[in-house]
């Protein structure tokens, strides 16, 4: 593997952010990236990939579809996984639905947990979605 120098193509080695030439630091997380550790570069397969927010994909999709069914009427699930947009909007729908919503979040969250990580990374983590729904 390569040193992370800027090179377009190159992919934070902390969030798996993709990188351009010139930064310093990533963007999405912040990591100093002239600290001279080995990052991904496009041609070494998959990006290295975890929401950053508990560890690992399997532990945020497992949290976020049990959020999900439980007190999914509150959003948590979406602000958990930086989605606010939609968090907000489950709140408002939850309100004005007098929390009929919560059943759609309890099969929500079912999905949740039957989906691969990839699955969930592709529909709910990287998804340009600003609310996305099973």
């Amino acid at each position: 593997m390569e040193e992370n120098t800027g090179m377009p193509g190159g992919y934070c080695p902390q969030c798996g952010s993709k990188v351009t030439a010139g930064d310093h630091f990533c963007r999405s997380c912040g990591k100093d990236l002239e600290a001279g550790e080995p990052s991904w570069q496009a041609g070494d397969g998959p990006a290295p990939r975890t929401t950053g927010r508990t560890g690992s994909l399997s532990s945020d999709r497992l949290v976020a579809g049990v959020l999900d069914m439980v007190i999914g009427c509150f959003g948590i699930h979406y602000f958990m996984i930086g989605k606010t947009t939609a968090g907000i909007l489950t709140i408002v729908l939850s309100i004005f639905t007098c929390g009929a919503w919560w059943v759609v979040c309890f099969v929500q969250g079912i999905l949740i947990l039957l989906m691969t990580d990839e699955e969930f990374e592709r529909k709910y983590v990287n998804s340009t979605s600003q609310f996305p729904l099973f």
